[in-house]
């Protein structure tokens, strides 16, 4: 059960990272001229992260 928590916890990080890297990237593209509409960038934000489709996969 331990084991199970850790996983969960790595795989929590992983995709808040992943999120968090997507908005950073947004707002950069943002700052130097380049505009994305807010749908799409919220969209690549809440995509399942890849830790998320390894869990399910099994």
């Amino acid at each position: 059960m331990m084991r199970e928590n850790q996983r969960m916890v790595t795989e929590k990080i992983e995709a808040s990272i992943k999120a968090g890297l997507v908005m950073q990237k947004a707002f950069f593209s943002a700052m130097s001229g380049q505009y994305a509409p807010w749908w799409i960038t919220s969209q690549k934000a809440m995509k399942p992260s890849s830790a998320n489709s390894r869990r399910f996969s099994r």
